[in-house]
């Protein structure tokens, strides 16, 4: 079962965009709370094509240029990610076989569903940029 945000901007994709294999933009657009459109074009200038996939390096690159921080991690133990999400607080971007999903505050969002047995490889903490004396 998918949530209402990523039915959202998967629509506005297949509508407007006709960009096919953009997990890692839809990921991205979630985590981030930005438009399908701004996300793809962050993804662009990291150096992803149209209706391929993405590097870690592209997704941290857009992710930066979006103004926010982000760090990867690898998984030794491939936990799956029904069993990941349950420890997600904030945005993750979690990185499977061939695929990318967003998990935020334990939620997936994207057509994986919740209790998916894709295995995690690794994942992407993603957060805001916050200025000296600012909170968040």
């Amino acid at each position: 079962m998918t949530t209402a945000k990523y039915e959202r901007i998967n629509a506005v994709r297949a509508e407007h965009y006709k960009d096919d294999d953009a997990c890692s933009v839809i990921a991205i657009a979630i985590a981030c709370n930005v438009s399908f459109g701004k996300a793809q074009a962050a993804m662009r200038r990291a150096g992803r094509k149209d209706s391929h996939g993405a590097t870690l390096s592209a997704m941290r690159d857009a992710i930066t240029e979006l103004g926010f921080m982000c760090k990867s991690w690898d998984t030794s133990t491939r936990p799956t990610v029904a069993q990941f999400k349950k420890y997600v607080e904030g945005a993750v971007l979690v990185v499977t076989k061939g695929h990318v999903s967003c998990v935020l505050d334990g939620i997936v969002h994207d057509y994986i569903g919740q209790s998916s047995r894709k295995r995690v490889h690794s994942f992407i903490n993603v957060t805001p940029y916050v200025e000296k004396g600012e909170t968040v």
